[in-house]
């Protein structure tokens, strides 16, 4: 779930991101001044097929590093690593 605050620029402002599956917020650097705050989150969008018990379903969820990782776990979901040009690692 995603928490907006309405603020005085044109556009809305993500104050907190809630993990769906744990209940927690999914800031890692929660600065006091709110003038930085980053999230670390997945989001991920299921969409039912067609003649599918959920046809016509559109599903959107967030969950926290911790609660992907044990989702990928569970289901065994293949990952590759991706790493981007000028990525320091």
């Amino acid at each position: 779930m995603v928490i907006k605050e309405r603020v005085l620029e044109p556009r809305d402002k993500v104050v907190d991101v809630i993990c769906d599956a744990c209940g927690n917020s999914c800031k890692v650097y929660p600065y006091t001044d709110d003038a930085y705050v980053e999230f670390v989150y997945a989001e991920l969008k299921l969409i039912g097929t067609y003649a599918s018990e959920y046809d016509g379903e559109i599903c959107l969820v967030h969950l926290c590093e911790t609660c992907l990782g044990k989702m990928l776990h569970v289901l065994q979901i293949p990952r590759e690593k991706v790493t981007f040009p000028g990525a320091v690692m």
